[in-house]
């Protein structure tokens, strides 16, 4: 396998050797139902959210590299990808929740998120909306992504992800998860997990970095 991602009880993966998309599971919007028409096709990438799934085509035969595919719930036009910007992309992120989706296009690094935003979620930051992105993770009604000049983090959303330790200037990775957000920084290589507990959400220690790395 080259690539795996997984949400609530559906799972995707890429094959090392053929490139194709293989997916399974929870199954309740047709989320691990690759479209037919692309059902043979190598992909380069996969995000898998709550109840939908989206990937990124590598290109062969009919279909071209960097053309992005989403399938699953749509209730909120979280499937729906957008024809207003570059028709490829570089990455997506699936949300853990049921309504967006994020994505960078691969021509200008421009960050895009649709689908539904009640809470802010697919609101990119306007002083930063027209900036170049490294890349983008999706959590639960909130969205994490760090900025490809800079390596600036910023978050927008729910405050769930939105309580990065502000001592770090530079980032070299981020992963939202449904209430809690970790990264890596860039300068030390020292992870940090941060976040606000919730009813819904409990306290399993998904805040703090097992204290044998903590520092690694």
């Amino acid at each position: 396998w080259a690539t795996v991602s997984a949400a609530k009880a559906s799972i995707c993966g890429i094959l090392a050797d053929s490139n194709k998309l293989r997916c399974w599971g929870g199954n309740d919007y047709n989320q691990v139902v690759v479209p037919a028409d692309v059902a043979d096709a190598a992909w380069s990438a996969v995000s898998v959210g709550y109840f939908h799934t989206c990937g990124i085509l590598q290109g062969s035969g009919d279909t071209i590299a960097g053309m992005l595919r989403c399938w699953g719930s749509n209730f909120y036009g979280e499937s729906m990808v957008p024809t207003t910007t570059s028709s490829l992309w570089a990455s997506v992120s699936a949300a853990l929740s049921d309504n967006f989706s994020c994505g960078i296009s691969a021509g200008t690094s421009k960050l895009r998120c649709w689908g539904s935003n009640d809470l802010g979620a697919t609101g990119v930051p306007a002083d930063v909306a027209s900036a170049p992105w490294a890349t983008v993770s999706a959590g639960y009604n909130f969205a994490c992504g760090i900025l490809a000049g800079s390596g600036a983090l910023r978050c927008w959303g729910t405050l769930q992800g939105m309580q990065a330790p502000q001592d770090i200037a530079v980032w070299a990775a981020v992963a939202a998860g449904m209430w809690h957000t970790c990264g890596i920084a860039r300068d030390s290589s020292r992870m940090l997990c941060w976040g606000v507990p919730t009813a819904y959400s409990g306290n399993y220690g998904q805040f703090l970095v097992p204290a044998d790395v903590s520092t690694a």
